[in-house]
């Protein structure tokens, strides 16, 4: 019977919405060891779905697993679609997050750089793929410490997010809560407040009131109000994305 990757891929999408990581990872592991045994490694459904794994070890903190599972997801797609291909950016751009979190910087700018120029190439300049590319560029340059360059990145990626997807995007919250942490980060707290406000008003709308992502930004206020002497905010804070992370498991 031939393998249903369109119901494997819903399952895995509905575990990642919930924030539920071990039932993703669950799936991911099944469907690689289905699509091994019946199309073998060198198949481009294969190099997906070690990119999903991987993907999602990296979101889970497992970084040392993850290398392996995004380097030869990268590999295979260069090998299978060609070194100009859409799919290589996707492979790009999670390696360099991978390398980002291990703090090798120019080895993610390489690979941010290089899937962004794949992106424009292949999408042109308004597509949200090039506004991950941006918003994940202008994370490096905040770890290098480059807050102004970072800042315009930022922004250039909500700008094509908002015209593509609409206010209520998650992907924007997501762009959004980035510049609310820089703002943070450079002592502009009123502003960063009313960032992280607005990026955890649409999460909580797009994604659910559980969701990981939801946790992150309810961190970053608590940390927010701390430094301003907002106690009682911060703690409120605190328990709610604690209360969220003891739900995953």
């Amino acid at each position: 019977m031939p393998i249903d990757l369109d119901s494997l891929s819903l399952s895995f999408d509905k575990f990642m919405q919930a924030g539920h990581y071990p039932g993703a990872m669950a799936v991911a592991r099944n469907t690689l060891s289905l699509l091994e045994d019946e199309v073998g490694h060198d198949h481009p459904d294969f190099a997906t779905w070690l990119l999903k794994a991987g993907s999602l070890l990296r979101l889970a903190g497992d970084y040392p697993k993850a290398e392996p599972f995004l380097m030869v997801a990268l590999e295979l797609r260069e090998k299978l679609l060609g070194a100009q291909a859409p799919g290589v950016a996707e492979a790009l751009n999670e390696l360099g997050l991978w390398q980002a979190s291990q703090r090798r910087f120019e080895a993610a700018n390489l690979s941010y750089e290089r899937a962004l120029g794949l992106r424009l190439t292949a999408l042109g300049a308004d597509h949200p793929e090039v506004a991950q590319s941006l918003n994940n560029l202008g994370l490096l340059r905040a770890d290098q410490g480059r807050p102004a360059e970072a800042e315009a990145l930022f922004l250039r990626a909500m700008a094509i997010q908002e015209a593509a997807r609409g206010p209520l995007d998650p992907g924007l919250a997501t762009q959004m809560n980035n510049l609310a942490f820089l703002c943070f980060d450079t002592g502009r707290y009123q502003e960063a407040s009313r960032l992280f406000k607005h990026a955890l008003a649409i999460l909580r709308k797009a994604l659910g009131p559980n969701h990981p992502t939801v946790a992150c930004v309810l961190e970053s206020m608590a940390a927010l109000y701390r430094v301003t002497d907002r106690q009682p905010e911060a703690a409120r804070c605190q328990d709610g994305a604690a209360a969220i992370r003891s739900s995953w498991h």
